[in-house]
């Protein structure tokens, strides 16, 4: 029992579970020799990469780090200006929507839930799509999408048409808030995606709070037809971006060692070596090693194809099924916990900062109100600074201390942070502002319920993406979806709940639930190798035939 992680009785290979270093040579990991299992390079020869690249050049695991790197940082970048600042630059302009065209704080509330529903609805045809034909199609078509949202916005002049505007730009956001982390699986192998995890959630989580800030700005002093005016401008460059620094990353890998089949099968001794190596070893049969003298790499003016073909010759039912079937699985649930309820608390924050400022005794203008997210980017960064630099580092030495051998729970640590810094955000924030304090120092709770978002983030993603690699982008969409339709529903409490008890009682419940979920955790840390071992044994989808079948 490794770090108090409980093995699954009589099962020698789990899914997920992978020799990550083999440098004690006295442990007898010189049979892995006889593998041919590729290492990494420098100061991480020892590493075992996993999962294994292929000999093709156009594999992305063979790209150079930089330019994958570059790939992480651009799509970011797009899923900042198209994730992150739609649904949280309404929320600072409140007081100026309600004036100019004569409603209450709950329909502009409406105007962030009927997008998120939008974004929710949609996400359910991302699966089909993104399986069927890659992930750089959808992009692009999703960033021309909320381009014309944002054009219509310009020229909206009821609060109707603004509510259509939004709406439509709901819909070209699910490919930028749910595939980001399957990108980042088949970009890097498991030693190398804490970091990139950590980066992506920067500008989704972290930096979106400095919209809100900037389109406030624009707002009071320029109107709202221009902050809908940049935010179409911005919409075009990420369109752009995408363009000509995403290609296409969605790549026809056979399930090979340490991707996690999904199944159990019997593996064969290896003699000396444990059993982890031997559950590796079945999986390393299973590689197809093409010659490298047979494949030509692709050039940069044929990667910026839009559309690169079929990657599954399955039909549309079939992903629309795994949509679903997906949700019988309890770690979806635990992420869609784990990272849903968080994202609205925090969105909620967002919709109600001017519900508790714009009034005496702060009587805030827009702007004040989005300087007010200062704190939650000082805190963000913060935490994301912890994880860029112990996620992977931590992971290396946890299984290094586990004689070489990776289990993804030890990803979970970061709940740890989360849980500190939830009873710290949460409680701090509501007691202050219940007692209409300084706005300072909610500036700094506000930066520690971030922190919180972060950590708990930065665990379940990197949990999910590499325990279950295989149901990776229906795990997100699923996360996605939950997410949004839970904050549509939201809309039509979170300001009258406000307003009936006060932020005390409104952000202690919030923070009483997040406590509750990040005890779960523990539950998850130390009987998930259990549950991975049971599950690969059940295969429902194998079994209800719906497992993919790649095109090459």
């Amino acid at each position: 029992m490794p770090f108090f992680i409980i093995e699954p009785k009589n099962d020698a290979n789990v899914p997920g579970t992978s020799l990550l270093d083999d440098e004690e040579k006295k442990l007898n990991f010189n049979e892995l020799e006889d593998l041919h299992l590729k290492h990494g390079t420098g100061k991480y020869s020892h590493i075992v990469l996993v999962p294994q690249p292929t000999d093709d050049p156009n594999d992305p695991l063979n790209w150079p780090l930089w330019y994958r790197d570059m790939i992480t940082v651009a799509f970011s970048f797009a899923s900042l200006i198209i994730a992150g600042s739609i649904g949280s630059m309404i929320g600072p302009v409140t007081a100026v929507i309600m004036e100019d065209f004569n409603v209450d704080n709950a329909q502009v509330a409406l105007l962030t839930g009927y997008h998120l529903l939008a974004c929710g609805c949609a996400g359910l045809i991302v699966v089909p799509l993104t399986r069927m034909f890659g992930k750089r199609a959808l992009c692009l078509i999703s960033s021309l999408i909320t381009f014309a949202g944002a054009m219509w916005a310009i020229f909206a002049n009821s609060y109707g048409s603004l509510l259509g505007a939004r709406v439509l730009q709901g819909f070209g956001l699910p490919a930028f808030e749910s595939i980001g982390f399957p990108l980042i699986a088949e970009l890097y192998c498991v030693h190398q995606r804490g970091s990139r995890v950590a980066i992506f959630i920067i500008p989704v989580a972290v930096l979106n709070t400095l919209c809100p800030l900037i389109s406030s700005v624009i707002a009071q002093n320029m109107g709202m037809k221009w902050m809908f005016g940049f935010s179409a401008l911005f919409m075009a460059i990420a369109f752009f971006t995408v363009f000509f620094f995403v290609p296409e990353t969605t790549y026809p890998r056979d399930q090979g060692y340490g991707q996690g089949s999904g199944q159990a099968s019997p593996s064969p001794s290896l003699g000396h070596v444990g059993k982890e190596m031997e559950a590796g070893a079945a999986e390393v049969e299973a590689v197809d090693y093409v010659p490298t003298n047979q494949l030509s790499q692709k050039t940069y003016i044929q990667s910026l194809k839009p559309f690169a073909g079929m990657y599954s010759s399955d039909g549309i039912l079939t992903f629309v099924g795994r949509m679903f079937i997906v949700l019988y699985h309890p770690m979806v649930w635990w992420a869609i916990v784990t990272q849903a309820i968080i994202s609205d608390w925090t969105i909620g924050i967002n919709i109600t900062l001017s519900q508790m400022f714009s009034p005496a005794p702060y009587n805030f203008t827009p702007a004040q109100i989005g300087y007010l997210g200062t704190g939650a980017i000082i805190g963000g960064c913060i935490a994301e600074a912890i994880c860029l630099s112990f996620n992977d580092k931590a992971v290396r030495r946890l299984a290094a201390a586990n004689h070489g051998v990776f289990e993804p729970e030890f990803r979970l640590w970061p709940m740890i942070l989360s849980l500190i810094t939830t009873i710290i955000g949460f409680f701090g924030f509501g007691s202050i502002a219940q007692k209409q304090g300084s706005p300072e120092v909610v500036c700094v709770f506000y930066g520690f319920i971030t922190a919180a978002l972060i950590f708990s983030h930065a665990a379940s993603a990197s949990y999910l993406t590499d325990a279950y690699p295989e149901i990776a982008v229906e795990s997100f969409v699923a996360i996605m979806v939950f997410k949004n339709l839970f904050f549509f529903a939201s809309t039509y409490f979170l300001n009258n709940w406000l307003a009936s008890v006060g932020p005390k009682k409104f952000f202690a419940t919030q923070g009483g639930i997040q406590i509750g979920i990040a005890f779960l955790s523990v539950f998850v840390y130390i009987f998930g190798k259990v549950i991975r071992s049971r599950l690969a044994k059940l295969n429902l989808l194998s079994r209800m035939g719906l497992s993919i079948h790649v095109t090459k």
